[in-house]
């Protein structure tokens, strides 16, 4: 499968960023069109933790959790894998530090080969990623 990724310089120690990324309660900050987010779990981070994104109703689930360094979630409607026009989508975050300065890597995975929409989806990851760069260093 094909990411749609981009990366974003921070300007905060990686212990700031991860104290904003791992609160799966900030989406609606910086995902555009995201209103609220509701806990489908009493878990509210770690693997397993579980969320709805309003108005879309789209469910996300952490599959992957990194303490520190980033975390992939599954993007589903309920029990089912996938939604149109996707078979089935993830996005992941992960922090990065390298001699240059500390990033913020957002991925998008979607299995889709239209290429319209393919674009159309990268150009969405770059918005989110611009976001949260400017939410995270107001």
């Amino acid at each position: 499968m094909e990411k749609a990724e981009f990366t974003v310089q921070i300007e905060l120690s990686e212990e700031k960023i991860w104290e904003k990324l791992k609160d799966l309660s900030l989406a609606c900050n910086y995902v555009p069109g995201v209103k609220s987010i509701i806990f489908n779990t009493k878990k509210l981070k770690g693997k397993g933790t579980s969320r709805k994104v309003l108005p879309q109703k789209l469910d996300e689930t952490v599959i992957k959790w990194n303490e520190g360094s980033g975390y992939t979630l599954k993007l589903h409607k309920g029990y089912k894998d996938s939604f149109f026009p996707f078979k089935k989508a993830y996005f992941e975050y992960r922090i990065t530090n390298n001699p240059e300065g500390i990033y913020l890597c957002l991925a998008y995975i979607p299995s889709l080969s239209n290429f319209v929409i393919r674009n159309v989806i990268k150009r969405r990851v770059r918005k989110i990623a611009n976001n949260m760069k400017k939410f995270y260093e107001e």
